[in-house]
């Protein structure tokens, strides 16, 4: 499973940085190309299946590949590698955030009463303000997290 966190402008794909830049007019990311070798399936992922643009030559480690957006770099990379997304901490299900917290052995999920139909019930609720919480098992977290990527 891959696993992507989400800043404004920039992502982390498997703690590998997509730095967003404007460049003669196009919007693309860029990535340091030691660091996506590190990680032979995204950087197969990344040469095979992402525009790439001309990049500003550098030398050895600090040389960079960069890939077009279109607009949708990151919902392509999302669907294409069924990440998991991260936002400040919270997981991203069907555009709700999720807090998972670990409680002693077992795991809470907390996310806003407005995203009740979006989160599987699998324990009874609990209300705590405008938020919902329930606790589940270690493997109802692993089930749950596959079923969502």
């Amino acid at each position: 499973m891959s696993l992507i966190e989400k800043n404004v402008f920039d992502f982390y794909v498997n703690g590998i940085q997509f730095e967003y830049r404007e460049y003669k007019g196009h919007h693309q990311y860029e990535v340091y190309a030691m660091t996506l070798e590190d990680n032979k399936i995204l950087h197969d992922y990344c040469l095979n299946n992402l525009k790439q643009t001309e990049t500003a030559p550098s030398y050895d480690s600090n040389y960079k590949i960069s890939f077009l957006d279109d607009g949708n770099l990151f919902e392509k990379i999302r669907k294409d590698l069924k990440a998991l997304v991260v936002k400040n901490g919270a997981i991203i299900v069907n555009d709700s955030e999720c807090i998972v917290r670990n409680n002693y052995g077992l795991y809470e999920l907390v996310y806003h009463k407005k995203f009740a139909d979006t989160i599987p019930r699998f324990s009874e609720l609990e209300a705590i303000g405008d938020y919902l919480c329930q606790t589940i098992n270690k493997a109802q977290l692993r089930n749950y997290l596959k079923s969502i990527t």
